[in-house]
């Protein structure tokens, strides 16, 4: 079905303008990222356990206080959280549905702005099926809602759980207390990434294998170092997603033996994983006098470098100035070192609007990492950097599988920029500008609008 979603572009953003009844359909990729910078978004995930004979669902949800709006009252910070979860069978039908009604304090106003998140949990025994659980956060202060949808399958016979990804773990005597961890948000961590997995129906003596492994691209340093065409619009693009011809793989091991029978929970802490796109393989081989029962799950990370978690890098502005610069201009900011970047960028601002300038431009490619990055930084994305160029666009429409279009309007016309499901890479979701879709003249004006003195 093809979907209109209208957007009013805001400083660095766009949120909805009234989408009537498209409101409760899945929305294209970039509308779902746009209202996702003013929506109380928000991460989550589906752990998976058994006790005896019961399946159980753990919908683990994340909410950033950054995502929310506060407001003071008697010296403290306080707004208004309301999650839903419901869970759908494969005909469509609703076998558990559930309302969570938060009230979320802050202690000062740094605090309400932080980066701390407000976590709900919420759990479902089901029968073995498909299901796909449809979460809205809705802020109650601003009414702005966003909404995810997430399959998953309960299983029959269960070997082990669902892993969790964990980033603290407190004992209190005989309790463990477990800090979740969801797979968005391993950024957050600088040194390690725990993982809590359960083994069912062990047998005192029983063998069980943990093999752990990361296969991770680098993350580029970037295209700036390639003297090669930059074309206009940018039709010609590197692959979003990296290849995994040439990975840094890093291995870690472990045997554990059963001391009683029953479930046996393992809980193990690993180097956390390095800037750049990483898939993580988790393999659990149970060894019993019954035989041998292996379980396998794997999960992708795309890390930027810690130092630039908060704001763009020098070569990714610079990979994305680079079209807006002409022939000459961008040779010479090829052949700068890292170090001397900055101070070019600095001249190059101070003849075109001078801090001001520079602020918007740098903070939209920021925006970009933000909002399209997959396996590698949003801002070399196609999507990205009309993005970053021309802003966020009036109108999108949604074809589906066959991709999206973006509609700005100037004057009295109308410009579209179509994009399609890219072709390449090894995962997320990728899409490209199909080619000689978006007018030249258009793209002139806004690479214009950058470079006006």
């Amino acid at each position: 079905m093809r979907r209109l979603l209208r957007l009013t572009p805001l400083i660095a953003a766009a949120v909805m303008a009234g989408c009537g009844t498209t409101e409760s359909l899945r929305p294209c990729l970039s509308y779902d990222r746009f209202h996702r910078l003013m929506a109380p978004s928000f991460t989550a995930y589906v752990m998976l356990t058994a006790a005896g004979e019961e399946r159980r669902a753990d919908l683990y949800v994340q909410v950033p206080f950054s995502r929310l709006r506060f407001e003071r009252s008697d010296g403290r910070f306080q707004a208004s959280l309301s999650v839903t979860v419901i869970v759908r069978d494969r005909s469509g039908a609703v076998v558990h549905s559930r309302e969570h009604d938060r009230t979320v304090t802050a202690s000062n106003y740094a605090d309400a702005h932080s980066s701390r998140m407000e976590s709900v949990l919420d759990r479902a025994v089901l029968p073995p099926g498909e299901y796909e659980a449809e979460i809205q956060a809705r802020d109650v202060r601003s009414q702005l809602s966003y909404r995810s949808w997430h399959p998953f399958s309960v299983r029959a016979e269960m070997t082990a759980g669902s892993v969790l990804l964990v980033q603290r773990a407190v004992q209190d005597g005989t309790m463990l207390t477990l800090q979740p961890l969801l797979p968005e948000d391993v950024s957050v961590v600088r040194d390690s990434v725990g993982m809590f997995q359960e083994v069912y129906g062990c047998d005192r003596g029983d063998t069980v294998t943990v093999q752990v492994r990361y296969v991770t691209v680098p993350a580029a340093v970037n295209r700036t170092n390639d003297g090669g065409p930059v074309w206009f619009p940018p039709y010609s693009t590197d692959e979003q997603c990296p290849a995994d011809s040439v990975p840094v793989t890093s291995s870690f091991d472990t045997v554990v033996v059963a001391a009683a029978s029953g479930t046996l929970r393992l809980l193990h802490f690993y180097q956390g994983p390095a800037a750049g796109h990483t898939t993580v393989r988790r393999r659990i081989i149970r060894r019993s006098r019954a035989g041998i029962d292996t379980v396998e799950q794997s999960f992708r990370f795309f890390l930027r470098e810690q130092r630039y978690r908060n704001s763009a890098s020098v070569h990714e502005i610079a990979d994305a100035i680079r079209y807006i610069l002409r022939g000459e201009e961008r040779d010479s900011l090829l052949r700068l070192p890292e170090g001397e970047m900055n101070g070019w960028m600095e001249r190059f601002w101070a003849e075109r609007g001078g801090r001001q300038r520079r602020t918007e431009f740098e903070s939209r490619v920021a925006d970009a990492v933000r909002l399209f990055s997959e396996c590698r930084a949003g801002s070399g994305t196609p999507m990205g950097l009309v993005y970053i160029v021309c802003g966020a666009p009036d109108l999108i429409d949604c074809r589906g599988e066959r991709g999206e279009s973006w509609y700005y309007t100037v004057g009295e016309r109308t410009y579209t920029a179509q994009f399609r499901p890219g072709t390449s890479g090894t995962g997320g979701r990728s899409f490209e500008l199909v080619p000689y879709s978006l007018n030249e003249a258009f793209w002139q004006y806004h690479v214009d609008r950058w470079r006006r003195r």
